[in-house]
């Protein structure tokens, strides 16, 4: 039997961020500080490891290299997309049912006049 040993970057790359960014989404919502930071930190080990690059060496550029966004800004991005999803139909019904506009709630009408 024989093994060949594949150097594929860009694959590897896709897979650890569909790996480290599912966890990363609208659900996380509201979670503590410490929780992102440790998800912040998976996402730049990944990118580490994608890269090859020394632990020492800014991550920031690593990241704008590969279209990633930082665990906070990663959900409120897909927040924001299924707030989008929601307001244009797209979404199923059991979750455009729970949205109401801020003019339709009574304490909040108050302050438009």
């Amino acid at each position: 039997m024989k093994y060949y040993k594949v150097k594929v970057v860009w694959p590897c790359g896709f897979i650890a961020y569909n790996c480290v960014a599912s966890q990363t989404s609208s659900t996380l919502v509201g979670v503590s500080s410490h929780l992102l930071s440790r998800q912040q930190s998976v996402m730049n080990t990944a990118a580490r490891l994608i890269f090859s690059s020394s632990k020492f060496q800014h991550i920031t550029p690593l990241l704008c290299q590969l279209h990633w966004l930082k665990a906070p800004e990663r959900i409120a991005f897909k927040y924001a997309v299924l707030m989008y999803k929601c307001l244009h139909g797209c979404e199923p019904a059991y979750l455009t049912d729970k949205l109401c506009q801020v003019a339709d709630v009574e304490a909040r009408q108050r302050l438009r006049h």
